[in-house]
């Protein structure tokens, strides 16, 4: 029975006496794992991000016995060091035995440099990579170099600095090759832009590249466009090995999730991909951590799997939200204990690799969905924008989601986070967009994220 759905009760004593901290949850992905130790029977020591004041859901979670308000390392002029030192604090006050660091994409990196310090001046564990492989393969560019390097290479691709740099390499492209431009550090306004490259003049294409503010300080990525269906892998490595795996379809904001199959043979490519990956790396046998990619897959996979070509566009070395669709986050648990120097072997009861046993549920955000799916067509319909047929197919996929599918906050056990996300988050978040007069032109119900326009 999943523990989202379970009563209480199930709650299991441990001998352990270990107090586990997990960061990042006012995200539905470190939520999940707080409220699996805490199934576990592990005291869980909360935190995250509240930098404008608004509280997140992990606050008002009935599995975090005590939460931090953290200050993101932008608050500190980026100086990683007093970032780190926040966290040194709460883990020797608490006595923390075990990170688990759920790092959103601002701070993947101070994350990775945090873990090097709190290892090196405590006896916390952190399950987080170093800063230095994170900021390998955080950044789209270095991960292009790493994965050429290890004959694993994507997209053709190369970093520009300048304007003059990104004109002359797209002059010197086939006229049949378009690109895409991305910044290599994070950038709401590029994230989900499709203008592909070189555009029909010349002045035309230097007018865009122009807008980009390219430079040494700011460099760009331009990454040869594909044509295909984008998906994501989750997987958690310990030194350097693959323990659990999982694999579903993505898009820029996911937010409906179900699991690949793991006889389909694009799921048996990532994985083979994940693996081939980690026995390259120089540097595998102090790997541990959380691992997950992008890929583009450029025409429909059928049942030879000869028409597939399989393009890893990027990495992300973080917990990601596809973590939900484990079936067994118990298991998941153990996994994690396991990397302590001293965990007793009997916690892992089966084999470690649970990449076999993904979810069959799909998981949905309520609040997403009727906005999506039910209010925003509904009104189209009323502007003779949507037909009601086309109206009705949504209300079927709503009600199916509703019906079928599982929240990805809820759990019956702890329905506070769940009813603060809307009631009192969200309202807060959008309440002061209208003060500030900031346009936004998307959200993340699951991260608590929002896009500037």
């Amino acid at each position: 029975m999943r523990p989202c759905f379970s009563s209480p009760e199930i709650r299991k004593p441990n001998q352990d006496n270990l107090t586990v901290m997990v960061t990042g949850v006012g995200m539905a992905k470190g939520l999940l794992i707080a409220r699996s130790f805490w199934l576990k029977g592990y005291k869980v020591i909360g935190a995250d991000f509240e930098s404008d004041g608004t509280w997140v859901i992990g606050r008002f979670s009935h599995a975090i016995a005590k939460f931090y308000s953290l200050k993101h390392p932008t608050e500190f002029g980026g100086n990683t060091n007093s970032y780190t030192e926040q966290l040194l604090d709460i883990i020797e006050q608490e006595r923390v035995a075990l990170w688990i660091s759920c790092s959103g994409v601002s701070s993947a990196e101070e994350d990775g440099m945090a873990k090097d310090e709190i290892e090196k001046r405590s006896s916390c564990h952190a399950v987080q990579f170093s800063g230095d492989q994170v900021k390998t393969l955080h950044r789209k560019d270095s991960f292009s170099q790493l994965a050429l390097e290890i004959g694993l290479a994507g997209p053709k691709a190369t970093t520009v600095t300048t304007v003059e740099e990104a004109m002359e390499f797209l002059n010197h492209t086939p006229t049949s090759a378009k690109y895409l431009a991305k910044s290599v550090i994070l950038n709401d306004l590029s994230r989900t832009s499709q203008i592909l490259l070189p555009l029909t003049t010349r002045e035309d294409t230097k007018s865009y590249l122009d807008t980009l503010e390219i430079s040494s300080s700011h460099p760009w990525l331009l990454q040869q466009y594909v044509n295909g269906t984008e998906f994501m892998t989750h997987s958690f490595v310990q030194n350097g090995e693959l323990k659990a795996f999982i694999a579903c379809e993505s898009k820029d904001v996911l937010m409906h999730y179900r699991p690949m199959p793991v006889d389909d043979p694009l799921f048996q490519s990532m994985l083979k991909y994940t693996s081939v990956f980690l026995s390259r790396l120089s540097y595998s046998t102090t790997f541990t951590g959380h691992l997950g990619f992008d890929f583009l897959v450029e025409q429909s996979w059928d049942e030879t799997g000869s028409k597939a070509k399989l393009y890893p566009i990027e990495c992300n070395p973080r917990v990601q939200t596809n973590v939900l669709l484990f079936e067994d986050e118990m298991h998941l648990v153990d996994l994690y204990l396991s990397t302590l120097g001293n965990a007793p072997t009997k916690r892992l009861e089966r084999a470690v690799d649970i990449y076999s046993q993904p979810s069959k549920t799909g998981y949905y955000w309520i609040g997403h969905d009727l906005v999506t799916l039910c209010f925003v067509p509904f009104v189209n319909v009323l502007l003779r924008k949507l037909s009601v047929l086309e109206f009705l197919y949504g209300l079927r996929e709503f009600l199916e989601h509703v019906l079928f599918w599982k929240d990805g906050t809820f759990c019956i056990y702890d329905p506070f986070p769940w009813w603060w996300l809307y009631h009192g988050y969200w309202p807060s978040i959008f309440l002061r967009s209208i003060l500030r007069r900031s346009a936004w032109s998307q959200v993340n119900v699951s991260t608590g994220k929002v896009f500037d326009c």
